[in-house]
């Protein structure tokens, strides 16, 4: 009765009239000294704060104007025009004319009033390792209960909130002091809707260390406010605007211009050489925590008079480096056009983003993006294609075949390459001299091996004359696999669902059969600890351990659930490990003393194709169907960089260079050659 009295007195329905003593004492805090403002003609003044419910007369104003708590922002006048339009619209006022009542702080959708909502971080300090900023947010509790609050974030940065949890008094401000700690390696461009405030009223003589979080499931007594996060690109706009004289301090001060994508080199040399084709590296390495879609395109389409193929598109993982190595045609001579303006555009993604079908796709990425305004940068790339002496940045040797290539193999002391044809030839290709012979694939030792699709296997010498020695059949189907005992003079060929090992002493004999899959065996390799075990993988989804000895496995690794297309050993901390490759887009890391998994890889997007591991540095390469080639550490399993050579085709086979600086490619029809240290 008491709130409808000071209702209709505000709306203008009544007439002004004598308050019940027990009304002023409640607005007054009971006649509380501190709500005195001076002394009147007929008394004491004080100040009142009145918390009402109200429904009529609120005529085009919103309903936090009518509150002495509220406050006037630029959502007042949006409520003020909406009431225009609704009543012009409908010929009704906005406000209804009936009684029915609408809660104040309802309205207001938040018990504690925030202030900013808008987090701007300032006040950076910086430090051997981090970039530091910080930001205060004041929460103002104008009721007369006691309010707790929470406040948490989603975000991957390192925040310290201070205090996250605690209770504001009836009628006062607490201030909540935020700050963020960014690797000085580490690019912040743009992260919004971090931060939420839940808030629930108390019963009076709760102690902060009772506040649980669970307390805060959301629910019709827990109100939830969102602050956003500006970007310090966005900052750096405003500020342009309102203060052209204040300089903004970006978060990186080594970053300029607060690039996704740390982009090398700027200038693409391309060397000339007479009917080659010409490659040069792009590195790009994203220090985000985030992945970045990128796509390199012509900045004039009709200058594209030697690149292969662009524009190109791709996605960098967090915290990576990815490889791109752009050809050109084969040319008789030197283009007219040399100089080639490139734009490599790129923005953020979110962690669930799959590789564009095709161009359309990544244009269609990038449309939206500029409609949304999400964070989206250009670099200028300028192509060069000069004559060889000119050129500043090394050659990454590189052959194309007229042919799809099979099987790949190289020579552990020697700079060749080997590769099967799918057409029945073997190349054989010496990476220093660029020199081509006719031979057959090398299983390194003595011999070139090579194994066909009618389950022949040819044996051939490699002297100053190629010579053929023998060919035996090995089985009534195609040879899927060939591996080399390190020091017996032993051949493991596998087919179908078997495994076969060959005596070359003994005029080439099957001394052991080894037939417990129950698909396709795809790979074969020995134990470079233990010369006498090997594995094998298969279609049937297992990986098996063998014994020379006996002709049934010592042990079955289960786990995958498509083909497991290839495996390798490698050691960490002088712990034997083995890595397989599967269809089913993952690789997995085995503890072969424990016999059990210890990490699953699901970074792929397309089936894995191959892997190699180096014996002497801790290196990992996988290969998969998509063309793309991932460099792993064996220590941490931690992805270092990306590979890929645009319409290169499915990775059919990789090789450790003799001098571990770099290793082979083979794809469908190219093979490349890349230098893992030189990322520069």
């Amino acid at each position: 009765m008491e709130d409808n009295i000071l209702e209709r007195i505000l709306d203008g329905s009544m007439e002004p009239t004598d308050l019940p003593l027990e009304t002023l004492r409640k607005i007054t805090d009971n006649f509380s000294e501190s709500r005195i403002i001076g002394e009147g003609g007929f008394g004491t003044v004080y100040k009142v704060n009145i918390i009402l419910l109200f429904a009529r007369n609120c005529g085009y104003s919103a309903p936090e104007n009518w509150s002495g708590g509220g406050r006037m922002t630029v959502k007042s006048d949006i409520y003020s025009l909406g009431t225009i339009i609704v009543e012009l619209v409908t010929g009704h006022k906005g406000i209804p004319d009936d009684k029915s009542k609408i809660n104040l702080s309802s309205w207001e959708d938040d018990m504690l009033g925030i202030e900013p909502l808008d987090l701007r971080f300032s006040n950076y300090k910086h430090n051997n390792e981090h970039i530091s900023s910080s930001c205060s947010v004041e929460l103002s509790n104008n009721t007369y209960g006691f309010i707790a609050f929470n406040i948490q974030t989603a975000s991957l940065l390192p925040y310290r909130i201070e205090p996250n949890m605690d209770i504001v008094p009836p009628q006062s401000k607490i201030s909540v002091d935020i700050t963020r700690y960014v690797h000085r390696d580490k690019v912040v461009l743009q992260y919004t809707g971090q931060f939420i405030v839940r808030s629930m009223e108390v019963n009076e003589g709760l102690a902060t260390k009772d506040i649980k979080q669970d307390m805060f499931d959301k629910g019709k007594d827990v109100d939830e406010v969102h602050l956003t996060v500006v970007s310090e690109a966005q900052l750096q706009v405003t500020s342009r605007a309102e203060e052209p004289s204040k300089e903004v301090i970006p978060l990186q001060a080594e970053c300029s211009e607060m690039m996704l994508l740390n982009v090398h080199p700027l200038e693409l040399r391309f060397p000339f050489i007479p009917k080659s084709t010409i490659p040069c590296s792009l590195h790009l390495t994203n220090k985000t925590d985030e992945p970045v879609v990128f796509r390199l395109m012509e900045k004039n389409v009709r200058c594209s008079a030697y690149m292969i193929r662009v524009p190109v598109h791709g996605i960098v993982p967090p915290n990576s480096t990815y490889t791109l190595v752009l050809t050109t045609y084969e040319m008789n001579e030197l283009p007219r056009e040399t100089n080639m303006d490139l734009i490599l555009q790129n923005s953020v993604a979110n962690s669930y983003i799959q590789p564009f079908i095709d161009d359309d796709e990544c244009e269609q990425f990038f449309e939206e993006v500029r409609e949304t305004g999400d964070t989206f940068s250009e670099v200028a790339l300028q192509a060069v294609c000069a004559p060889l002496g000119e050129t500043i940045y090394e050659i990454i040797p590189l052959v194309r075949t007229t042919c799809i290539i099979y099987s790949f193999d190289g020579h552990p002391t020697e700079p060749w390459i080997i590769m099967g044809l799918i057409d029945g030839r073997v190349h054989l290709w010496n990476y220093e001299t660029q020199a081509m012979k006719s031979t057959k694939i090398v299983v390194r030792k003595q011999w070139f091996l090579a194994g066909d699709t009618d389950g022949y296997i040819h044996v051939c010498n490699y002297g100053t004359e190629l010579k053929k020695i023998t060919a035996f059949r090995a089985c009534s189907h195609y040879i899927t696999s060939l591996a080399v005992h390190p020091t017996k003079p032993y051949v493991l060929s596998s087919t179908l669902r078997d495994i076969y090992l060959w005596d070359w002493d003994n005029d080439w004999n099957c001394v052991q059969t080894f037939s417990e899959h129950s698909g396709t065996v795809e790979h074969i390799t020995f134990n470079p600890r233990d010369h006498n075990n090997f594995a094998s993988s298969s279609a049937d989804r297992t990986v098996k351990v063998w014994n020379l000895d006996s002709p049934e496995s010592s042990y079955t690794l289960s786990g995958h659930s498509d083909t497991v297309t290839c495996l390798d050993f490698f050691t960490r901390d002088d712990q034997l490990y083995l890595i397989s490759c599967s269809d089913d887009l993952t690789v997995k890391i085995w503890d072969m003393k424990e016999k059990t998994c210890i990490r699953t890889i699901e970074a792929f997007t397309s089936p894995v194709t191959c892997v190699i591991s180096h014996s002497d540095r801790p290196y990992l390469v996988t290969g998969s169907k998509d063309g793309l080639v991932h460099l792993w550490s064996s220590s941490s399993f931690r992805l270092e960089r990306i590979f890929a050579v645009p319409r290169g085709g499915v990775v059919c086979g990789l090789i450790w260079l003799r001098e571990s600086q770099g290793f082979v490619i083979g794809q469908d029809r190219l093979v490349t050659i890349m230098d893992i240290d030189n990322e520069e």
